[in-house]
């Protein structure tokens, strides 16, 4: 019956023909331990109360109950029990989903901030690469016009010792630039490197 009908609240006597009210109170706790039982016996032996709780009954009453007053008043209260104990499996059921979407926040949270700090340096290793390179690769261009330059007076046969003078120097200013200016580049990627 109790399957059947799952009852808000289920009232036993411990004296039954085919089952008695402590095994009816253990068979209704293991299918449904939230439903409130109430044992009413005629019976008052305190052994009885004593195992009748321990089984997990809500409230015990002695029969005969001469003012109705006070069972209605237990069976409000059981209710009252299993509504306020239904009310705090909600709020605690979402009280850990918050917990668990807060926590996949903060992860996110966390993430972004990686990235953003990520970002941050490699645009910081951009930067720091960027000049030494952007020297050399200037230095070469240089280097290269004034290479094309005095290919050019050696073709025509117009090429004089101050042109090769003054080749060689800025050939030589050039190349110290661009090795000075590599090696700092090479030496900022070993130090990232180490970094990562």
């Amino acid at each position: 019956v109790f399957r059947a009908q799952r009852p808000d609240m289920v009232l036993v006597d411990l004296r039954m023909p085919r089952m008695d009210g402590l095994q009816v109170l253990e068979a209704v706790r293991a299918e449904s331990p939230e439903t409130p039982i109430m044992v009413i016996s005629g019976v008052g032996d305190i052994r009885d109360v004593g195992e009748a709780l321990r089984k997990g009954a809500w409230d015990y009453l002695v029969k005969p109950i001469q003012d109705m007053n006070i069972l209605v008043h237990s069976v409000e209260t059981c209710l009252e029990r299993a509504r306020l104990q239904r009310q705090n499996h909600e709020y605690q059921t979402s009280l850990e989903e918050s917990l668990d979407r807060l926590k996949q926040t903060q992860k996110e949270m966390v993430h972004s901030a990686k990235m953003a700090a990520l970002g941050d340096l490699v645009a910081g290793v951009a930067h720091e690469v960027n000049t030494p390179i952007g020297v050399s690769v200037t230095a070469a261009s240089f280097l290269a016009e004034r290479t094309r330059l005095l290919r050019e007076l050696y073709a025509k046969g117009e090429m004089k010792r101050s042109d090769l003078e003054k080749y060689l120097a800025v050939a030589e200013e050039s190349s110290t630039s661009i090795l000075t200016n590599l090696e700092r580049a090479a030496e900022l990627v070993q130090s990232f490197k180490k970094v990562a």
